[in-house]
Parts: C-alpha cells; structure tokens; sequence
C-alpha cells in the first residue's frame, strides 16, 4: 500500500478517497494491536476479517488512483514505463527501508539483552524485504516488519501495470470490466483454495497473487466511471449507499460469509467515494484533519509495527504490564505513538526523499503524477 494525497485533474476531487486510506490503516494498526494481546486477554473486536480486507482496499484504491493519474498519457501514447517505475520507487522504497532498518535495530538490541523475537532473523530475509522481494513466495515467515508484504505486492503490480492498463482497456462495456475484475477474483480464490487450501485474501507471503484481482479491479473501476456511470447520483443518496455498504459487509463477516462474497464490497466502497469527489461541495471526509490522517497512512502502516514491538517489549515484557486494564491501556499508547511516528516520518523521510528521487530522475513530470 502507499499513501499521500492524489492530485487529480480538475473537475475531480479525491479527498474522501485519501481519507478513507486513514480509516484504512487505523485498521490494520487496531488489529495488530489486538494481535498482541489476544492471548492473555482475549480478542477486543469480534472479528478480524474486515481488518484484513483493509489491505485489500488498498490494493483495489492503488489500481484506481494510478489509472487515474496515468490513463490519459496511456491512451495518448505518452506513458512511459521507466519514468513510472521510478516515481513509484521514489513513493514507497525509502519509507520502506527506513523502517526495516528500524525493526532491524529493534531486533538486535532485543536480542542483546535478551528479547529476541519470536522468529529466525537472516541476512536473506533482510535483503529479500529491502529488495521488495517479500511478497513471492521467497519468505514463509512473519519476520522483519511483517506488514510490509503488501508493499511487496504493490511493487509486482507495478512491474505489470502496462498489463493491467491493456487488459482492462481491451474490454469495451462497463459490464464487461466489471464482470472481468469479479470473475478474476473468483478463479483465484477458488484455485487458491482448491490447491494450497488457503484463502487468497489472507496470503501473505504470496501477496504478489492476492494484489492481482483488486489492482485489476481498480484499473477497471477508474475506466468505468470515465463512462460516465453513477455520475448523476447525488451527493446525498452516495453517503447514504456508502453507509449501506459498509454495513452490508460488516454483516457478512459477522455471518461468517467467505471472503470471496464480501470483497466486492470493496470495489462498491472505492467507486461510490470517488463519486462523490465529483461533487463540489464535500463532506467530513474533505475534512483536514481526516484528508491529513489519509496522507500519512502509509507511514502509519510501515511504522506501527516496530512502535508495537518496542511498546509490547518494553510494557509487558520489562515492566509486566498485564491483565484487561494495563494491556488496553499499552495497546492504546501503542496506537498513538504509532501516529506520532508515522506524522515524523511523513514529514522527515517520506516526502524529502520522494522529492528528492524525483528531482534527481532528470526528466520533465507532472505535478499529478509526482504526488499519485
């Protein structure tokens, strides 16, 4: 996943979409927090499966944000693959490597005196996850900054998004985009399923094979509402569908529905927030402080997992923080220095080192597609 606000043509505002990438984070963060307390105290949410598909509307908001940014110069003859790929490496590898540096510093003075962590640290696998290698297959481990898989996964679809750009472009109708996107999630699944006895969405180290239907997905979403479709809705009525959505999937999780009939909902949820960005007047999701909480989601979600590592270490292991009360209380402290981290390394390595790569790329940009 990555994250920063978009800069979108005019006429078209992205703002809800950047903050529900907050909303986003703040899920995954909630479930890892819950993660490392389950044992002693039992699990504080009912379920985990809408958390995991947080990551999956990532992947689904990815494919729709650079079809966004990079349909036009497609269609005209004008996309150059080399210039993308390095924009995209100036967006998400220095976050990247900073917090696995990080996580690497966390293991080794926790090993020093004692605190090693739960799984084998190598040199492979830290150099597999440097080189975004960690989503194929090579590492069969929750080990290094485990979340970081998903990053993984958004570098192989971006490897191949000329692909996803031609597949998408090839079918014609709406119709047909869409019944592509839904189909190429099932035949996954259910070979996912049929063979490895796993659910797609829930791989991690395969994530490279679960971006590929949500990314898809989005590629086919952004070419649909170029259509025209839904446009006339109005504003309202798309609070109120989105509202219906969300609840829709809420209840089928809480039923113990597969995965495979909830994610659609995702691509339901990313097409009507974008509807709503063509509306002049937006809503609390154009709100600063929510578009803010969009814009250093992907430092929250590289970030909060060493901060939980220290938080945890330090909290239950060396001062023996336990029961309901103490560890809520850590789990909440975790959470908000996951914020403050995540706010420092937006300002202090992300955007410096993003602008700095790209100014350093030597060719003419756009500012669009500089900030996608």
């Amino acid at each position: 996943m990555s994250g920063g606000r978009v800069a979108p043509p005019p006429g078209v505002d992205l703002s809800e979409l950047t903050a529900a990438r907050g909303f986003a984070a703040a899920a995954v963060v909630l479930y890892h927090v819950d993660a490392y307390s389950r044992d002693a105290i039992g699990t504080l949410i009912p379920t985990d499966a809408l958390a995991r598909l947080a990551v999956d509307f990532f992947f689904v908001l990815s494919g729709f944000v650079l079809a966004h940014v990079y349909g036009a110069a497609w269609r005209e003859g004008r996309y150059d693959h080399r210039d993308f790929l390095a924009r995209r490496i100036a967006r998400i590898w220095p976050l990247h490597l900073v917090c696995l540096l990080g996580v690497a510093a966390i293991v080794g003075a926790g090993t020093f005196v004692g605190m090693a962590p739960p799984w084998t640290p190598t040199v492979a696998g830290f150099l597999e996850h440097a080189a975004l290698l960690n989503a194929v297959g090579l590492i069969r481990e929750n080990a290094w900054n485990q979340p970081s898989w998903s990053v993984g996964a958004e570098w192989t679809a971006y490897l191949c998004f000329p692909v996803y750009l031609a597949a998408v472009s090839a079918l014609r109708s709406p119709v047909a985009k869409l019944a592509a996107a839904l189909a190429l999630a099932a035949i996954l699944w259910a070979a996912v399923r049929a063979v490895f006895g796993l659910d797609l969405f829930n791989l991690t180290y395969w994530g490279a094979v679960r971006i590929v239907p949500s990314f898809f997905a989005g590629v086919a979403l952004r070419q649909i509402m170029e259509t025209g479709a839904g446009t006339t809705i109005a504003p309202a009525r798309l609070t109120w569908m989105t509202a219906g959505v969300l609840l829709a999937m809420a209840l089928a999780v809480l039923a113990g529905a597969p995965s495979i009939l909830v994610w659609p909902g995702l691509l339901a949820l990313v097409y009507l927030l974008a509807l709503k960005g063509l509306a002049p007047r937006g809503g609390l999701l154009r709100s600063r402080p929510l578009v803010w909480g969009g814009e250093i989601s992907y430092a929250l979600y590289l970030a909060h997992a060493p901060v939980l590592m220290v938080t945890y270490g330090l909290g239950a292991k060396i001062l023996g923080v336990s029961g309901p009360a103490g560890l809520i209380g850590l789990g909440a402290l975790a959470a908000g220095l996951s914020v403050l981290a995540a706010a420092a390394l937006h300002y202090v390595v992300e955007r410096p080192a993003q602008r700095f790569i790209v100014s350093r790329a030597g060719r003419p940009r756009k500012a669009a597609a500089a900030s996608a």
